[in-house]
């Protein structure tokens, strides 16, 4: 027994003295090798593995089974490619991973959305595992295909906080595996929009701004200054670069349709829509163009087109609307009450006639910015906060298809009846969000406390 105890410890001994960990085995490789005409996210993560492994060289070539020595390339391949079709699995967007005791190692992406974090866990959270996790080759899918990262500073008024450093809040956004993030902002700490004195109403002007601050039509020329349109221009092309540098696909989140200006009205009295300000907060009245009126619907799907066509990245628009000086008309929770233009319903209809024909207004204004988005990024999508609109809700979802996607509230799951209209309308193809947050009220994250 005493010698059958001894040959065990000699060869746990022994197994030991051949294990090895993720991090030893990075250790030893000689070159990070990140794939030819690679985009931004690809080079990123490439300096975070050279960041842990020093003595490693940045080198571009091409994925080879017999490289002499070790390395380790980074790349993005097509979903459709060998690597991920020999291995099916549900989820288009997956990561591979193999590491090897000798020649080349690999780190590969379907998607540039999970590479940077894909590299910063193997770094920062797997580089204890034991090497056998990952010799064979690992898959890896995640768990929302969809996470849209927001600090609350660069895409807002904060961004000109003092020490803000864009490029850090983005790379950290990316490190724990964020997926999208909005880019549209405006170039200054405040909106071209002013008020009368003593009111504070138009700072809510520099959240989520509407597409009108960075391009106009043939409708609208002349109602902003060109300087203004081309600085936030200038800053949403800076935003989508950074976004992109990370694989974070960059979109729009619009507080749509905002008020205009009422020296666009003066022009054309009858294109007034809803009024929009809180008239407990604004000293004047605001009001939205009517988007029942055809020459309307034309100007969106103009600027529309002229952002995709500065911007093909976009890859979605999330509106957020009824808030921030924007509204649909004849909804039921724009701040001053039910009101809008003469083009969408008569004073007579009742109050669900009024509902459904201010669902359909409110999905027609959703089509004009996919249809127009989708002649650049055909895959285009747009998210509706839903739960700005309790009485058009159940004509909405039934409007809603593919590409036509829906953010509720938290608490809205756990109704029954919700519940299961959600789950219809994402059988037809709509993805489904929410927002948790440690600081907004309705959103909060379990287990953290507030305030």
């Amino acid at each position: 027994m005493k010698y059958l105890n001894y040959f065990a410890f000699l060869m746990l001994t022994v197994s030991n003295l051949y294990a090895e960990t993720v991090s030893q085995n990075m250790q030893k490789t000689q070159v990070i090798i990140v794939q030819e005409n690679a985009p931004k996210v690809v080079v990123n993560s490439a300096n975070i593995l050279a960041d842990h492994i020093p003595q490693a060289s940045l080198q571009v070539g091409r994925v080879k089974d017999n490289i002499e020595g070790k390395a380790i390339f980074i790349g993005i391949v097509d979903g459709d490619a060998d690597i991920f079709k020999n291995h099916p699995d549900s989820k288009k967007n997956r990561i591979f991973i193999q590491l090897s005791r000798s020649g080349m190692s690999k780190v590969l992406a379907s998607t540039p959305l999970l590479l940077y974090a894909a590299i910063c866990q193997l770094v920062d959270e797997w580089n204890d595992y034991d090497l056998s996790v990952f010799e064979r080759g690992h898959f890896f899918s995640p768990t929302f295909d969809w996470v849209e990262g927001n600090d609350g500073f660069f895409a807002a008024r904060k961004y000109f906080s003092y020490h803000y450093k864009p490029d850090q809040s983005v790379r950290e956004l990316a490190r724990i595996g964020c997926t999208h993030i909005p880019v549209n902002a405006l170039a200054t700490p405040f909106p071209y929009e002013q008020g009368p004195p003593g009111e504070h109403y138009y700072r809510f002007y520099i959240t989520n701004p509407d597409l009108d601050q960075f391009v106009e039509t043939e409708l609208n020329h002349g109602i902003y200054p060109p300087e203004h349109l081309a600085a936030n221009r200038n800053q949403m092309n800076k935003n989508i670069i950074l976004a992109r540098s990370y694989g974070l696909a960059p979109g729009l989140a619009l507080c749509a349709p905002r008020s205009v200006p009422e020296s666009f009205f003066n022009r054309y009295p009858h294109l007034r829509g809803a009024r929009v300000d809180h008239p407990f907060h604004s000293y004047k009245p605001r009001y939205t163009m009517t988007l029942a009126h055809p020459v309307v619907r034309w100007h969106y799907a103009e600027m529309m087109k002229k952002i995709m066509h500065l911007f093909p990245d976009l890859d979605y628009a999330y509106i957020w609307s009824n808030d921030s000086g924007s509204g649909f008309e004849h909804t039921m929770t724009t701040y001053p009450g039910r009101n809008g233009g003469a083009f969408l319903v008569r004073e007579w209809r009742t109050n669900e006639q009024i509902a459904n024909k201010s669902a359909e207004n409110i999905f027609q204004y959703l089509k004009i910015l996919k249809n127009a988005a989708e002649i650049t990024n055909d895959e285009f999508r747009i998210i509706l906060r839903i739960f700005s609109f309790p009485a058009a809700q159940d004509t909405l979802l039934k409007l809603f298809e593919d590409g036509y996607d829906i953010r509720i509230l938290p608490s809205s799951m756990p109704d029954t009846d919700n519940r299961e209209k959600f789950q219809q309308v994402q059988q037809k193809g709509s993805l489904l969000s929410t927002t948790v947050s440690l600081s907004i009220p309705y959103s909060h994250v379990i287990g953290a406390p507030f305030p």
